[in-house]
């Protein structure tokens, strides 16, 4: 059923908020010691400076793949100034490389600076995720930030690592709302959920997995604090957390606008436009029926979405979707795409139609071989009524783990930024 859902924020931030969903980048459990990188970096500076000048390139380049390093472990630390300083110490030194090569890597650290831009602005938005194999809190497989809880997991995992379909996930953070109220706090998921804001238990259905669930709560338009746990006991799950002011029509996803990781970023953060992370993902034009009447366009940095009471802003009942741009896969060779719709769907990949199922509901699986370099990518949607969903995933090469959501970092909107791209 279609449901006309409040606005809680201006279209250009509604655009601003799809495009950051789910793009945060993961911290890393192993990061290196800025004081070996630092060391090493002394070390290389001090060799650079006695070198004859055909051994220059070579000790110049080990010189910027350290900065480089040192740049990401101090990101992942969210020591942004020191991290930007390493990636403008490390162009100050392409003058040492051959014009050809310096201009390439120059090209690579401006996009590499972007991101980090990108990441220092954003540090603090979403949510605190831990992910747990099996159905208790007991085995932790990884962590990272969520920039908003909507997820629906078929195939794939959640986190590399994670074995079989019985995982659990626990969220903490703040919460801000648009503004102050009561609200009705709705959880969809499949198998078990529990949620709570300001430590006031509002769902907790750890047994019967009825589905859908929710809970009344005043919200102050301040940072409070929210903890969602969910729990997949077998096969396909999925969780996503709405909300609705009392008093208003129908609900929406709550956006990444309104959560934090913790209260200082909230107070520093909240009511602030969010701007999407220029080159990446992938364009997408959101259309009434079948690609006919373009209703709005944006950038979504993934695509994997599930429509379920909620329709994107502004379409009606039957919509399409049609997602463009460029795929760079992480290393050349042979990978699973997988393609998960309802209704119908179709997927190119270099003008090659690899998948064709507009009439119908269905899974693929087809194997594709990717260069490492850009690709062109066209995904097609179609929904004729009732729920909607889309997943599109792959599996690397030489593995048998199961597939994971084609993520942020392999999709663009040009290929320049996509040739360049860390």
């Amino acid at each position: 059923m279609h449901r006309t859902h409040k606005k809680f924020f201006s279209p250009s931030a509604r655009l601003c908020l799809i495009a950051l969903a789910c793009i945060l980048i993961p911290r890393h459990a192993q990061a290196a010691d800025p004081a070996d990188l630092q060391s090493a970096i002394a070390t290389q500076t001090e060799a650079l400076k006695t070198a004859k000048p055909a051994d220059r390139p070579a000790i110049a380049e080990k010189l910027i793949q350290a900065y480089v390093q040192l740049s990401e472990t101090l990101m992942n630390q969210a020591k942004f100034p020191p991290a930007l300083d390493a990636l403008r110490k490390a162009k100050g030194l392409t003058i040492n490389l051959p014009p050809s090569r310096g201009a390439e890597l120059t090209s690579q650290l401006d996009v590499r600076t972007t991101v980090a831009l990108w990441r220092q602005a954003n540090d603090g938005r979403g949510l605190h995720a831990e992910y747990f194999q099996g159905k208790k809190f007991d085995n932790k497989i990884g962590e990272r930030t969520d920039a908003r809880i909507s997820f629906y997991w078929s195939r794939s995992a959640p986190v590399e690592g994670l074995h079989g379909d019985a995982f659990a996930v626990r969220w903490t953070g703040f919460i801000v709302a648009p503004q102050p109220g009561t609200y009705n706090i709705i959880a969809q998921y499949d198998d078990w959920c529990r949620v709570s804001i300001d430590d006031q238990d509002l769902i907790d259905d750890w047994k019967e997995g009825k589905g859908r669930a929710d809970g009344i709560v005043k919200l102050t338009g301040k940072p409070q604090p929210i903890r969602v746990e969910f729990c997949n006991t077998g096969g396909p799950g999925h969780m996503d957390l709405h909300w609705a002011l009392i008093g208003s029509k129908g609900e929406a996803a709550i956006p990444p606008e309104a959560l934090f990781t913790d209260k200082a970023a909230a107070a520093r953060l909240a009511g602030k436009p969010i701007t999407p992370l220029k080159g990446f993902g992938l364009a997408a034009e959101y259309f009434d029926g079948d690609l006919k009447r373009s209703v709005f366009a944006r950038t979504d940095p993934q695509v994997d979405f599930l429509w379920q009471d909620t329709r994107p802003a502004g379409v009606q009942e039957n919509f399409s979707v049609r997602w463009k741009g460029f795929l760079k896969a992480p290393k050349p060779g042979k990978y699973h795409i997988i393609l998960i719709h309802d209704d119908g769907a179709r997927l190119w990949i270099d003008d090659n139609p690899l998948v064709s199922s507009w009439t119908k509901t269905a899974s693929h699986n087809v194997q594709v071989e990717l260069t490492g370099k850009p690709q062109p990518i066209v995904i097609e949607l179609i929904n004729t009524g009732g729920a909607s969903k889309i997943s599109l995933q792959w599996t690397p090469p030489g593995t048998d783990e199961k597939s994971t959501i084609i993520p942020f970092s392999a999709l663009f909107t040009d290929p320049k930024t996509a040739q360049n791209a860390p």
